[in-house]
């Protein structure tokens, strides 16, 4: 198991995943298994998990991958709404 992945069991509670499961969707972006999509599982870790502890499980260039795209103004979460457009903004 990837180290810090425990942190994303926060976002499994309302569907039938795992920690792991939400890495892997989030790392391949193939949904295709499972009952949550892509892009909301995208949105559902920036609602209960911080972008600090984020960084703890991906690099930035994995987390500029996982959210290049994101409708900025989706992000309830203000602080991770500022963190993610700064990524996004970087060169």
């Amino acid at each position: 198991m990837h180290k810090n992945i425990e942190i994303l069991n926060s976002v499994c509670w309302d569907y039938d995943i795992n920690a792991e499961d939400v890495f892997k969707i989030l790392s391949t972006k193939d949904d295709s298994n499972y009952p949550i999509t892509f892009d909301e599982i995208r949105y559902k870790v920036l609602r209960y998990i911080s972008f600090d502890k984020l960084q703890l499980i991906f690099t930035n260039s994995e987390l500029k991958d996982i959210f290049q795209g994101i409708k900025l103004f989706k992000i309830r979460n203000n602080t991770n709404r500022s963190c993610i457009q700064s990524l996004l903004n970087e060169a």
